[in-house]
């Protein structure tokens, strides 16, 4: 289930990222009971942990890592293993949406721009760059 979304608008010219802004959502407290139509796909942090989730904390926890990770970028530090060892996707069967095109298939790895590498059930691969991502169950 997602607890989480991630939205990402940049500019790229070549090897150089002019700008990037991000918008992060996160599912703390969501009541998925309130919401019938999501509550087969949505969940939160709460649910999932049955444990009272602190917002200031979460939040402090979230900028301390994002300011960690953007510096290692600015110092030229590839952050691209660290990210590839915390990714839960990798591995699983995924449907990707973007747009009105569906891709399925099983998440292999992501390179080191942040594309994510695709193996088709006709064992093609192909390379994500955008897209909402789905685990399908086993």
């Amino acid at each position: 289930k997602k607890v989480c979304g991630i939205l990402i608008e940049s500019e790229v010219r070549g090897n150089t990222v002019n700008f990037a802004i991000v918008g992060i959502g996160i599912n703390i407290d969501l009541d998925t009971t309130a919401f019938p139509d999501i509550a087969a796909i949505a969940t939160s942090l709460t649910q999932e942990s049955s444990e009272n989730i602190s917002k200031a904390e979460l939040t402090a926890t979230l900028l301390t890592e994002l300011e960690r990770l953007y510096l290692k970028t600015q110092t030229g530090t590839p952050i691209h293993r660290e990210w590839r060892e915390r990714m839960d996707t990798l591995g699983k069967w995924i449907e990707v949406k973007s747009g009105d095109a569906i891709e399925r298939g099983k998440a292999e790895d992501v390179t080191e721009n942040g594309n994510l590498i695709l193996r088709r059930p006709n064992n093609s691969i192909t390379e994500i760059l955008v897209g909402d991502v789905t685990v399908l169950k086993s």
